[in-house]
């Protein structure tokens, strides 16, 4: 069976706030 891995999308889901984050800040 395929399971999700929670680490891993806990992983994947604060890189992805972290490059908003960059993103955001460097367009203000």
């Amino acid at each position: 069976s395929n399971r999700v891995d929670p680490d891993k999308y806990n992983r994947l889901y604060s890189m992805l706030e972290c490059l908003f984050g960059m993103v955001c800040s460097s367009s203000m």
